[in-house]
């Protein structure tokens, strides 16, 4: 698949928050760089130009424009293009690639595995067509129940964010299902304000074609706590089969597992690490996601 030349960033975030975003020309011809932060609404409020050598880099200056308010930022090229972005408040930091069809974070069908109902989770969600998106959110328990479900339209161009009390503060999963394309970040905060953690994460794509086989490269051996969390997310009973290998590729452990539509499994990795890492490959004959 090629490389986008064009990527968005759902967030710069306003207040206290510092957003730092990069972006590299990752072709071997100067590129033209185009940057645009837009207002909820999709309102254009600033915009800057670039040219960039064969893998220079830019950091897009956009911070003194987003103190006093939240922003989308869309960067496009005549180039390929890639980019990250980073936002820093204490001890808390949110890393988020720059998303882009090509790369499989931009879609119509969201999906995050988790929702975390004891810890703070506020999400996101960017249109980035140049039509009304209407959005339905649907967020479920473990078992694969849904707890709550609300329609939203966001502007062309534009964003809305909510958290913890649209999706129920439930323990479980969140799906967005749109009529244009969106990307959308979840922002998960636990322990104390500037002293605790937050994780980030841009949701996974779930139009076609959507897989039957995950890999997570690392289940990490010694003091390291791993969690992994696979949904069936499709409208069948699935049956899963998780397996861990050593840096051989041998098969150290495997589980199975039947999954009712949408229900989470937990996969009990840990007592199988001992002292050394493992991959882990989970497959099912039914689309799942996992974390």
């Amino acid at each position: 698949m090629p490389a986008p030349t064009k990527i968005y960033f759902s967030q710069i975030a306003s207040g206290q928050w510092q957003d730092w975003v990069q972006v590299i020309n990752v072709s071997n011809e100067d590129a033209n760089i185009l940057a645009i932060a837009r207002d909820e609404k999709g309102q254009t409020v600033w915009s800057g130009e670039k040219s960039l050598r064969p893998f220079q880099a830019w950091v897009v200056p956009v911070e003194p424009v987003s103190v006093n308010q939240e922003l989308s930022l869309t960067v496009s090229s005549n180039k390929p293009l890639v980019g990250e972005r980073h936002c820093h408040f204490g001890t808390e930091v949110l890393a988020f690639p720059g998303a882009a069809p090509e790369l499989r974070n931009v879609g119509r069908r969201l999906f995050f595995p988790e929702l975390s109902g004891p810890c703070l989770d506020w999400i996101r969600v960017f249109n980035i067509s140049d039509q009304p998106a209407l959005v339905n959110v649907i967020s479920r328990d473990l078992e694969g129940a849904i707890v709550r479900q609300f329609n939203t339209q966001i502007a062309p161009l534009g964003f809305i964010s909510f958290s913890d009390e649209m999706t129920g503060n439930v323990y479980g999963s969140l799906e967005l299902i749109s009529t244009q394309l969106i990307v959308s970040e979840r922002h998960l905060h636990y322990g104390e304000v500037m002293k605790g953690v937050a994780v980030g994460q841009l949701g996974q794509v779930l139009d076609p074609p959507t897989p039957t086989t995950i890999y997570f490269p690392q289940i990490a051996a010694g003091n390291w706590r791993d969690w992994v969390k696979v949904i069936n997310v499709s409208q069948e009973e699935a049956k899963l089969t998780a397996l861990a290998r050593n840096e051989s590729g041998e098969a150290v452990w495997s589980n199975e597992k039947s999954l009712r539509p949408f229900q989470s499994w937990i996969i009990p990795v840990d007592p199988i690490t001992g002292q050394k890492d493992v991959s882990l490959t989970v497959s099912s004959d039914k689309p799942l996601s996992g974390e």
